[in-house]
């Protein structure tokens, strides 16, 4: 009886994770965030744009997107 082969699978050169390119950009994100920490920028006010002002801006637009994704989730239907 003759052996039958298989055929060749190609190489997969990405994850077979389809969400790979938005943790990739996450990632990216987060590395170029702490660039300007590292080489010792200093956090100083310019006009209205204070550091502490901009912890509350921040806070805020993260409590923004996870209630849009909040209510994405509870509708079932994406908002945009």
């Amino acid at each position: 009886m003759a052996e039958t082969s298989r055929p060749a699978r190609p190489p997969q050169s990405l994850p077979s994770n389809p969400d790979w390119p938005g943790l990739a950009l996450a990632a990216t994100i987060v590395v170029a965030s702490a660039i300007p920490a590292a080489k010792g920028a200093v956090r100083e006010a310019f006009g209205p744009f204070t550091p502490r002002a901009e912890l509350v801006n921040l806070r805020a637009a993260m409590l923004g997107v996870a209630a849009v994704l909040a209510l994405e989730a509870m509708a079932g239907v994406p908002f945009f």
